[in-house]
């Protein structure tokens, strides 16, 4: 670990017990985060250290630690910078995806820790709402062309091999001991960071699913199970995963970066001018969940099930996103 990373991990550790303890932050805070930027500030302004991996995992570190205390506005400015950094970092050295694959999985990963902020404004929240709904509804959409074609593939006389690839990869995914008991719809929740982790997760996991289709999607799946077999620890005494619901994220755009490593630009329907296809991907789960810190706990438990429900083959009305729950969303997210 670099000391820039180290620096910002004692910031939020400090912050951290602050909040648990229910007092305001300590003067030595503001010291430590003062220094933390400077040291930020001077390695950016250095020709030689700008682009070093020290300086741009310091950078994403603060990124990591702000996003949770700044709010949603704030960040995705701090994103879009973080961005620009990377792209030139890349040109610059004219290295492939492999140069940086750990700090596109912490880029894709940073939009999950909006969903411990307070939805900054609602004047913000005016132009999201439809935009993730309609995205909602196109996903939706796919997945029922996807169940028809998994149907036919069952019934019909001739063997489509790559629908049936893909469902079995869906059923082993939801059958997997480990993470079977962290998407099920029927979790209890110890809070609102929870519910929305729970949330997250599976908008994540059908939104990559829809964007890379059946063929890459289940590349996409066997990737993620590989990678949570091989990296899975259990209870010794109990012999239960140990694996968490915040780790699923990290896992997924691990076998995201997987796939952009083992298919083509053109196989993946990327244009050439397109450097990074999480861009929009994130962009997207930055703006679910904040119309999501909006929803009661019934419409957000609903949007669940239907997240849930859609990587299930069998259709069910209670996991489907019908017109009730659509007009309960533009009504709870209203502008007054």
């Amino acid at each position: 670990m670099y000391p820039s990373q180290f620096r910002w991990m004692l910031i939020m550790s400090e912050t951290h017990m602050a909040a648990r303890k229910g007092v305001s932050p300590p003067m030595s805070l503001y010291k430590r985060k003062a220094a933390a930027y400077q040291q930020l500030n001077a390695a950016l302004a250095d020709p030689v250290n700008k682009y070093s991996f020290e300086t741009i995992l310091g950078v994403n570190a603060a990124l990591f630690v702000e996003a949770r205390i700044v709010g949603p506005e704030i960040t995705r400015m701090h994103l879009k910078a973080f961005d620009q950094l990377l792209m030139a970092r890349n040109r610059r050295f004219a290295e492939g995806t492999d140069s940086f694959a750990t700090l596109l999985r912490f880029s894709i990963y940073t939009a999950y820790l909006l969903c411990e902020c307070e939805a900054a404004s609602r004047a913000y929240l005016r132009s999201t709402v439809r935009a993730s709904i309609s995205k909602f509804e196109v996903i939706q959409r796919w997945v029922i062309m996807t169940r028809q074609q998994i149907s036919q593939a069952v019934s019909g006389p001739s063997w489509n091999y790559q629908t049936r690839k893909f469902q079995a990869a869906k059923h082993r995914l939801l059958q997997h001991r480990a993470i079977k008991p962290l998407i099920t719809p029927s979790l209890v929740y110890t809070g609102y960071t929870h519910i929305a982790s729970h949330f997250g997760t599976l908008l994540l996991l059908n939104l990559s699913l829809y964007e890379l289709g059946q063929d890459i999607g289940s590349f996409f799946l066997d990737r993620l199970l590989l990678i949570v077999d091989n990296s899975m620890d259990v209870d010794r005494k109990t012999g239960k995963s140990l694996l968490k619901l915040h780790a699923l994220p990290m896992i997924m755009a691990q076998a995201r970066l997987d796939v952009l490593h083992h298919y083509t630009r053109q196989d993946l329907g990327l244009d050439d001018d397109v450097e990074d296809e999480s861009l929009e991907t994130r962009s997207v789960m930055i703006d679910a969940l904040k119309l999501f810190s909006y929803l009661s706990d019934s419409s957000r438990k609903q949007l669940i099930a239907v997240l849930f429900g859609w990587l299930m083959d069998e259709p069910s009305s209670r996991m489907s996103l019908s017109e009730g729950i659509l007009d309960a969303v533009e009504a709870e997210t209203q502008i007054n």
